[in-house]
């Protein structure tokens, strides 16, 4: 089975929720999946930071980036014994982005990171979601494969289209398809409405996150992560 945990199930400013970071096991590889603000210090305390195999990174605002460069930093500064972190990159262009940003934050990241391509990682894929979040801005959707199940995790975007109709180019046969998506509960914003999610919640198992629970809609078919410890990274 492929094990999802979360750092934190809030959006950009519901910092008390922290940041909507993902631990994930698949294939016997333990994959960070974004690293915001108040991330670090959760894996520090957890120890986690050690044992991480791989980094994803859906898009580099705060909340999804905002503590990456420490924590990749930590694994040649602090981790005994050293190591280079190793980041996964979807496209060519997204490396180029992921290496100016690291040239700010880190200085020199080709001494303390290791860019391999997703492709090398059986069964994960990737959904470009460019401008989907934000005009202009370059964010990725990403999805984990099984013969038995599926699980895919939206990054942030406003409009859930096209990775659903990904989702339906996909191999769903037979298998479990558990969706982690971000949702608000207004519409008009950056981030999916809930309810351009109903077309799809009586094929898919569909889970919301990046939310602050309080506004939660009265008619909200979808649980939300923040609910269910289980499903959360234990301090």
């Amino acid at each position: 089975m492929i094990k999802i945990r979360f750092f934190g199930t809030g959006g950009g400013f519901d910092y008390k929720y922290g940041n909507s970071a993902a631990w994930i096991e698949y294939k016997g590889l333990k994959i960070l999946l974004d690293c915001g603000y108040t991330v670090y210090p959760l894996l520090c305390q957890t120890g986690l930071i050690n044992e991480f195999d791989y980094v994803l990174v859906t898009h580099l605002h705060e909340d999804h980036s905002g503590s990456l460069s420490m924590a990749l930093a930590h694994q040649t500064y602090v981790r005994r014994p050293a190591r280079k972190a190793k980041v996964l990159y979807p496209t060519l262009s997204f490396k180029e982005e992921l290496l100016s940003f690291f040239s700010f934050t880190l200085n020199d990241p080709s001494r303390l990171i290791d860019f391999i391509p997703l492709s090398e990682i059986e069964g994960l894929g990737f959904v470009d979601t460019y401008g989907l979040h934000v005009s202009t801005m370059q964010t990725f959707a990403y999805y984990f494969q099984t013969e038995q199940e599926i699980l895919v995790y939206s990054g942030d975007l406003a409009d859930p289209k096209p990775l659903f109709k990904h989702i339906e180019t996909l191999d769903t046969e037979g298998k479990k398809v558990r969706v982690f998506h971000d949702v608000c509960f207004k519409e008009g914003g950056v981030h999916t409405y809930y309810k351009d999610l109903f077309p799809y919640k009586n094929q898919y198992e569909i889970w919301a996150y990046h939310l602050d629970p309080k506004h939660e809609a009265d008619d909200n078919p979808f649980p939300l992560v923040v609910n269910h410890p289980e499903l959360l990274v234990s301090f």
